[in-house]
């Protein structure tokens, strides 16, 4: 299921996935297979903690020292 939450500046679609009562965005950010998007996401947010934890227990992306954000590689590859 998908909470529709509004859409961004683009007119995207922006929505919380869940299935059977999981939400996607935190066992994403728990198993360490994903980031929190700091530059959009509010100051609040308990995703944070959870991707602190994820970072401590060097869980998934966390278990390599040479991890590269998303938004990063992406500016790389721009800037080539």
């Amino acid at each position: 299921m998908v909470d529709d939450l509004g859409l961004d500046r683009y007119g995207r679609t922006i929505g919380r996935a869940s299935r059977d009562g999981v939400d996607a965005n935190k066992a994403q950010v728990w198993l360490g297979i994903a980031w929190v998007y700091r530059k959009y996401a509010p100051k609040n947010l308990m995703l944070y903690g959870i991707e602190s934890e994820a970072r401590i227990r060097r869980r998934g992306l966390w278990a390599d020292p040479d991890a590269v954000l998303p938004w990063e590689w992406r500016q790389v590859r721009r800037d080539k």
